[in-house]
């Protein structure tokens, strides 16, 4: 089924655009005179493209429960219209109630058709763009203020201005319901500093400038509730010290500047008028306090009750309507939402609202640990609604609702299979591609495993891949990169624009299908193989289902890339590093992060080892510049010259290819040098039983699977130390790592190594590191931790 529009899509767009919609319903209100708002047309038009994409195009008209819906809006519409005309046949009357029932039916009918067009998807990450939303909306409150071309919050004496906005309740209580969430994004240490810090000083700016009661006391409930939250924890745990250390100095900060706001300036104007000379007046006189906390609404609740009452039973279903024409103005609006919908409109909208929604809605709330802020903001939604009102009966409040509400909505969860999926770029020629279909055929001897694929680079794979091994492509897909550096090179614009597009839906298609298939997925663990996988997985991945990113890349200590995987791996299960080095890194980086370490498996260790008789040298992986090949054949052309028997094996294949020949060629070593191009993994056993010596240049490597295959042939392994992963196979003993990349002294280590008459030991310690990473040690790790999972 098709959707002409992604609905989380459009409830972003509708987070940006809102505080630009009540900017131009303020400017008609305040400049035009009109019985409707820009504001109450826009939202009717969203409503009612919503309602075309679910019941047309995504075939709405065939759920019996939508069609009931939306026959008992359409019927109580119609009747509540008949009510109308009944009570008063003037037009501006029945025009003005009809504006106020859709501000009333505004969200429940919103909420309807979003749940509904959702299906089983649930709104995800959406707190980073309700807190733009705020941002927004500070902006638009604090400009003004500077340029003095602010709109006053109150009508009458009191202080604080509402920015270029008409009402100070509503954008008030947009502020105040969201602060749970901004809060929450303030105290996220993965979201960048300075924008946290320009989104608090927005935000508190704002909240000081309108002056209203709500956002002040809001602010102040949910500092100290997550104050007390992380002292519970610190006194729990022994951590977030600095975060309770925090929450007390902004506290006493927040404390102190209040005597220098509006807010306060508002106080002593409201308790002048009431004449309060001493607190204890508030608890001695009901009327002093009702005015003091709630600015008469008890009164005028009490008298709107009165009216009600003495009401008969036709008015009792359908609400006194909203400026009632009677006498001497007896119809005062309370503004607490619960009342003024029941007072308004009547037992049948009021039960339709607060009973038949509920039981829709709590039938998919999941109520857990990462829904909780949503519920404590609802709650907060809710209690404002109920003695400040302007959040229910308000569109503008009414979308912050709907996003609470549809953040705490159950995704309906996959059935999930006793299966592993293993997310793969490509099944061509590659060190992960490697280490993953070992990982596969390992598994496969004991659970259901399948490869994705995204790429279908060729039908021949370079691998054995066990038969119980399910092989799925996603796509027919192949990258475009080496044909776009082709027209780049040449200069041909056309080439380049074509290639460019070509490349622009190829990356689209590559998120589409990897999201598509993960959110799916009935496979009971997910191992990410790629940084681009991990974050739909993190995205997308099944709550229910073990989500497992493998961290193959070395993070060069580039703090850039280090705190963007820990954004991307939020809601993943299991960081798997590629060697002992990184695990310990990120064990210590990432403190909520549960980091797992499992070697990769050598697939034979050979019965014997090679005699490390032959001086011959031996380099194996892609033929691109981090590998330095061609250094190789620059060292090598110094060593033959004092050992004249020896030859080099270089297999692979890759860009660097060409420069490789070219520098053979140059160095007259066609006959000692061995290009093997790409082979297969008996091949390439061949070659390393023929080799004596492994030689690395690499800038970077994150592990080194060549460096264990070559022990395990016990051949000795050299490399520069910038390889960090070659750290944790070379000790010494096995081979030597060469510091600063320093050439000569490479030369000379593998030199003296090739002289050598005695090699065993060499040898020997070479077999015996290899034997860390055998298939029989390594499947019982996996084994064990996948029992533990599944």
């Amino acid at each position: 089924m098709k959707k002409p529009f992604n609905i989380t899509i459009v409830i972003t767009i509708l987070l940006l655009i809102n505080p630009f919609i009540d900017l131009l319903t303020s400017i008609f209100i305040k400049n035009i005179d009109m019985s409707f708002s820009i504001g109450i047309i826009l939202r009717l038009v969203l409503v009612l493209l919503l309602f075309i994409n679910y019941y047309i195009f995504n075939k709405g008209y065939k759920n019996m429960k939508f069609n009931i819906f939306l026959g008992l809006i359409i019927l109580l519409t119609a009747l509540y219209g008949f009510h109308f005309y009944a009570i008063s046949t003037n037009f501006t009357f029945i025009q003005r109630n009809l504006i106020e029932l859709f501000k009333v039916l505004y969200l429940p009918i919103f909420f309807i058709l979003i749940y509904f067009s959702l299906g089983k998807e649930k709104i995800k990450n959406i707190d980073k763009y309700v807190v733009l939303s705020i941002a927004l909306y500070s902006i638009l409150i604090i400009i003004p203020f500077i340029t003095n071309t602010a709109f006053s919050s109150y009508a009458h004496s009191k202080t604080g201005t509402v920015g270029w906005f008409y009402a100070a309740n509503e954008i008030g209580n947009i502020i105040a319901i969201s602060l749970p969430l901004i809060f929450k994004y303030l105290l996220d240490r993965r979201n960048k500093v300075l924008y946290k810090l320009f989104v608090f000083i927005l935000v508190m700016s704002a909240i000081i400038i309108i002056g209203t009661k709500t956002p002040i006391i809001a602010l102040f409930l949910t500092a100290f509730g997550y104050l007390i939250y992380f002292m519970i924890k610190t006194f729990k745990e022994r951590k977030n010290i600095n975060k309770v250390l925090i929450g007390v100095i902004s506290l006493i900060i927040f404390v102190s500047i209040i005597p220098f706001t509006p807010f306060y300036d508002n106080l002593k104007i409201h308790v002048e008028y009431l004449n309060i000379t001493n607190p204890t007046e508030l608890l001695t006189n009901p009327q002093k306090l009702d005015h003091f906390f709630l600015g008469e609404r008890v009164t005028f609740f009490n008298n709107t009750l009165d009216i009600y009452s003495s009401r008969d039973l036709r008015i009792k279903f359908w609400g006194i309507g909203y400026l009632e024409p009677c006498t001497n103005n007896e119809y005062k609006t309370v503004e607490m939402d619960f009342a003024d919908i029941l007072f308004r409109n009547g037992i049948v909208l009021f039960l339709m609202i607060f009973i038949m929604l509920p039981i829709i809605y709590f039938k998919g709330v999941k109520i857990n640990k990462e829904n909780f802020i949503y519920l404590i903001s609802l709650l907060l939604a809710l209690l404002i609604s109920s003695i400040a009102g302007h959040v229910l009966v308000s569109p503008s409040v009414g979308l912050f609702v709907l996003i609470l509400l549809l953040s705490l909505k159950k995704q309906e969860e996959v059935e999930l299979k006793n299966k592993i999926s293993l997310l793969s770029l490509h099944m061509g020629v590659g060190g992960i591609e490697k280490t993953l279909v070992s990982q596969a055929n390992m598994l496969s001897k004991k659970y259901d495993v399948e490869i994705i694929s995204l790429y279908k680079l060729s039908e021949k794979i370079p691998y054995n891949i066990n038969k119980k091994v399910k092989l799925i492509y996603l796509s027919d897909l192949k990258p475009n990169k080496e044909e776009f550096l082709k027209e780049y090179r040449n200069k041909n614009i056309l080439g380049i624009l074509k290639q460019g597009i070509k490349a622009s839906y190829i990356l689209c298609m590559k998120t589409s299908l990897v999201s598509k298939f993960i959110k799916n997925s009935d496979s009971k663990v997910i191992i990410s193989t790629r940084k681009e996988f991990t974050r739909l997985l993190n995205k997308y991945g099944n709550s229910s289902a073990t989500l497992i990113a493998e961290e193959h890349e070395h993070h060069r200590y580039s703090e850039k890339y280090i705190k963007r995987l820990e954004r991307s791996i939020t809601h993943i299960d299991y960081l798997m590093p590629t060697s002992k080095y990184l695990t310990n890194y990120y064990r210590w980086r990432y403190k909520n992060v549960s980091v797992k370490y499992i070697p990769n498996a050598l697939d034979i260790i050979p019965k014997e080892a090679n005699k490390g008789t032959a001086p011959n040298i031996i380099s194996v992986g892609r033929f691109v510049k981090g590998k330095g090949f061609t250094e190789i054949v620059e060292i090598f052309a110094e060593i033959v010259k004092e050992v004249p028997k020896a030859k080099l094996t270089l297999a692979g294949d890759g860009k660097e290819m060409k420069k490789v020949k070219a520098l053979v060629r140059k160095n007259n070593l066609q006959k000692k040098v061995k290009l093997t191009g790409f082979i297969s993994q008996k091949e390439l056993q061949k070659e390393y039983k023929k080799s004596s010596v492994y030689l690395m240049t690499s800038y970077e490597e994150s592990f080194g699977l060549v460096l264990i295959e070559a022990m395990a042939y016990g051949v000795p392994c050299f490399a520069y130390s910038c390889a960090q992963g070659a750290h944790e196979v070379i000790n010494g003993e096995n081979g030597k790592l060469i510091k600063d990349r320093n050439k000569e002294e490479m030369i000379n280590e593998v030199t003296n190594y090739l002289k050598l008459k005695n090699k065993k030991k060499y040898i020997e310690a070479s077999r015996e590191t290899a034997q860390f990473y055998s298939k029989e040690k390594v499947e019982k790790e996996w084994f064990k931790f996948i029992d533990k999972i599944m």
